[in-house]
């Protein structure tokens, strides 16, 4: 086990230490700060209860960087690019906010860490990624993008998004690449987004309009969404284009300010080349308008698309309080998600 004493520790760089059995490095008599941490070519590392705050040096790049790393786990780090973002002004957002986590490998777990103030999230791609209960708040930029294979995101809790450059802002946004990494070119495979919570609310003159859960630039093959809680301001609450065994079953999706618009759906549709999705399904989910969005792209049914048992709620807080009751018939010890 690795101890480093509490203090500030500047940026800790790993090139090339793999181990079968794993090594632990965590905080030892008091909260111990880094100015960065990058993992590259290891294996076998378990990494808690870090603080990672920027230095005065480079400004670029993510705090937290792991490349080519294989049985990688990062539990309770605190992440952030500083200290109140909610209060930062258009330039101090563009100046500070550098991404959380990006992370490239196999069996690569996040585990609780707490993340704001930052331009992504979290950005994970290879394959075998958990990516569970983590708290992602204030970005500039997308909670997760969810680029690996064989991956889960389970129980996330997206919050809080501001408007400052030309990103379409997502909680949870994928897409595929081809072999020479150029957008939706490949296929997504095996995927699982269930029980995350992505929320928006009022940030003055920078807030964004924040899409819930988008799925775009195909194909998306064995991928499950459900029961999920997005409450989100865009119409993109949960899309997929370019479906192929896609089920979406059992989310909420609701308008962050009804008096606003506009109003979220849900929609699987074709690939962008015209292809049909195939034996995906949306069923059992909970939205405040018909799935007849209006625009004829993601109009609900689409074909290969089988829609069953969804149903409309009049307002977010009717939404909101059905998700918490569902959930908590299948949660030990729940409690009610309260939003203020």
């Amino acid at each position: 086990m690795v101890r480093p004493q509490r203090g500030d520790h500047g940026t800790v760089r790993i090139t090339g230490a793999r181990f079968d059995e794993a090594v632990t490095m965590r905080p030892r008599g008091g909260p111990v700060t880094l100015t960065g941490l990058e993992l590259e070519n290891t294996a076998g590392w378990r990494i808690i209860g870090l603080r990672v705050r920027p230095g005065g040096g480079d400004n670029t790049g993510p705090l937290v960087r792991l490349r080519n790393v294989r049985s990688v786990l990062l539990e309770k780090l605190d992440i952030s690019s500083g200290q109140p973002p909610h209060v930062w002004t258009r330039d101090q957002w563009l100046a500070r906010a550098r991404s959380g986590i990006f992370a490239e490998g196999s069996f690569i777990r996040l585990h609780e860490n707490r993340i704001s103030g930052v331009d992504h999230g979290i950005t994970v791609q290879g394959d075998n990624v958990w990516v569970w209960r983590n708290r992602i708040g204030w970005s500039r930029g997308d909670g997760i993008r969810a680029l690996a294979d064989r991956a889960n995101y389970y129980e996330n809790r997206l919050e809080n998004c501001v408007s400052v450059d030309g990103n379409h802002d997502d909680g949870i946004q994928s897409w595929s690449r081809g072999d020479d990494g150029a957008p939706g070119t490949g296929v997504v495979r095996y995927v699982r987004v269930y029980r995350n919570i992505i929320r928006n609310r009022d940030a003055g003159d920078l807030t964004c309009q924040l899409q819930g859960i988008g799925f775009f630039d195909e194909v998306f093959e064995q991928v499950t969404i459900r029961e999920n809680l997005v409450v989100a301001n865009h119409w993109h609450g949960i899309t997929v284009t370019g479906g192929r065994y896609v089920s979406i079953e059992e989310n909420v999706v609701v308008d962050a300010d009804p008096a606003m618009g506009p109003v979220p759906w849900i929609s699987i549709t074709g690939h962008k080349d015209g292809r049909v999705s195939e034996a995906s399904r949306t069923i059992d989910n909970v939205t405040m308008v018909p799935l007849d969005t209006g625009n004829p792209e993601f109009r609900q049914p689409q074909p290969g698309v089988t829609l069953e048992g969804n149903r409309e709620v009049e307002t977010p807080d009717e939404g909101i309080d059905f998700w918490n009751e569902e959930r908590c018939k299948r949660v030990v010890r729940c409690r009610p998600v309260l939003f203020k």
